[in-house]
């Protein structure tokens, strides 16, 4: 499905908070696909409540 996953990933590990909107700026893409790749990130832990990105504390 996502073929950008490790880009994705590591960008939205940069961002303070991800929005679907930043999402389809971001990487070009419509809404549809920006809210599956949103789905992606909550699904894996890196995406929290309200968009807002989860840093691993060192």
């Amino acid at each position: 499905m996502l073929i950008k996953s490790v880009k994705l990933e590591n960008w939205a590990k940069s961002q303070k908070r991800v929005t679907i909107g930043k999402i389809g700026k971001e990487f070009n893409v419509n809404e549809e696909v920006a809210q599956d790749y949103y789905d992606y990130l909550k699904s894996t832990g890196i995406v929290g409540r309200m968009g807002m990105v989860r840093h691993e504390k060192d």
